[in-house]
């Protein structure tokens, strides 16, 4: 190269502007950065600091209220499970004999699950709804009034593997 060469790409290597390394851009910015928030946080503290002091007058009464409102809403529970035991108390605690068919449910080891019943309540499909009848109908198979084994199953009060 001559030296008009060199001496043009020296001048235009000087009027670009010098970049920094890296690591020196990440910590100026990171100082940046932090300085913004310390400031935020100085900020927060000062206002709740004085959000703090205009509401001093009223720090006790706000506490004797709140103690007020958890004495009350114990008193409510207990007015409500006392309630509750006065109403219980007239049911019986033994479990009452099965009088009239059942269903027994077992597992398939022949271990018993539990039992659905007694069916005493003799109901018509005339007092049950239409729709809920179409809805439960909808669901069954085509033969669902023709072959009638549910209702002799359950009359019995036979049980079923499942």
């Amino acid at each position: 190269m001559s030296g008009a060469e060199q001496e043009v790409r020296r001048s235009e290597k000087e009027d670009q502007p010098s970049a920094k390394p890296l690591p020196e851009q990440w910590r100026d910015a990171c100082t940046q950065i932090m300085g913004g928030i310390r400031q935020l946080l100085t900020a927060i503290v000062a206002e709740g600091a004085r959000l703090m002091r205009r509401l001093a007058p009223f720090g006790r009464p706000i506490l004797t209220l709140s103690k007020v409102a958890a004495i009350v809403v114990v008193l409510m529970l207990l007015a409500l499970a006392s309630a509750m035991l006065w109403v219980l108390s007239e049911v019986s605690l033994e479990k009452a004999g099965i009088d009239g068919p059942s269903v027994l449910v077992e597992a398939a080891d022949g271990q018993p699950l539990g039992r659905v019943g007694p069916f005493v309540d003799a109901v018509r499909r005339q007092d049950f709804p239409d729709l809920l009848v179409g809805a439960v109908t909808s669901i069954e198979d085509r033969r669902f009034y023709s072959h009638r084994a549910w209702i002799r199953e359950a009359s019995r009060g036979r049980h079923t593997r499942i």
